[in-house]
């Protein structure tokens, strides 16, 4: 009988929050109430789904986020580490560590951005369905706007059809063995620049990726009007 795979979750916040402003990184900027980072953490504890957590926090600020953990009791992170100088080394950083602590090449990691607060359990649910099944999900949302395709960004070159064209969200998850062979074919390799996220990675080694319905909540906080919104939606919701 085939084992039941474990359940990993990486948290990707190792960001300097530049576009958001101001001397404190965003993910511990107090939003809605508390701590930005700590909506997903608090999701992620809370899942049934969800066996251990590891958490990239930005080089200098690790104390910080332990005293989160501590103080919202995040009692699945099993490490904080170090984030690198972009978000696919901080994964990798994340990923050859479990992969130290013996992680099985079955075994299933769920990669989620630390700026996202409005994860939800049922994207948990279905991302690691999928994964299970074929390797590999991302949750998604159809784009909203037109969307226009431009050579150098200052003439319209082609509309793109909506109907075809997603937004990726987060969590995305994975099968182990396929996302850690993903980022070590891509770590230093400039052939895979242009890919800006993990699910990209696996598309590009050709391999099928489940889309995963999002949610238009499920927003990522770049700028202050972006951490304005979610904390008044947050006070409307009170």
């Amino acid at each position: 009988m085939k084992k039941a795979p474990k359940h990993y979750a990486i948290v990707v916040a190792a960001g300097s929050g530049e576009r958001y402003g101001g001397n404190t990184p965003k993910q511990y900027v107090v939003m809605g109430g508390k701590p930005l980072v700590d909506f997903v953490l608090e999701t992620l504890q809370a899942s049934p789904l969800v066996d251990e957590i590891y958490i990239l926090a930005k080089d200098g600020t690790l104390d910080e986020m332990k005293r989160i953990v501590h103080d919202y009791r995040i009692s699945k992170t099993k490490a904080i580490l170090a984030g690198g100088s972009s978000r696919s080394e901080s994964v990798m950083i994340a990923l050859s560590y479990i992969k130290k602590l013996g992680v099985g090449k079955d075994d299933l990691v769920a990669i989620c951005d630390g700026d996202r607060p409005n994860q939800t359990e049922k994207m948990l649910e279905e991302g690691f369905y999928h994964a299970d099944k074929i390797g590999a999900a991302v949750v998604a949302v159809p784009a909203s706007d037109s969307i226009i395709y431009s050579d150098y960004g200052d003439y319209v070159n082609e509309y793109l059809p909506r109907r075809l064209i997603y937004c990726a969200q987060t969590p995305q998850v994975f099968r182990f063995s396929l996302i850690y062979k993903a980022h070590e074919k891509a770590e230093g390799n400039p052939k895979f620049e242009g890919y800006t996220d993990d699910a990209s990675l696996i598309y590009a080694m050709k391999k099928k990726v489940k889309i995963i319905e999002g949610s238009p909540d499920n927003f990522k906080i770049n700028t202050r009007r972006d951490g304005i919104s979610f904390s008044y939606a947050k006070e409307e919701m009170k």
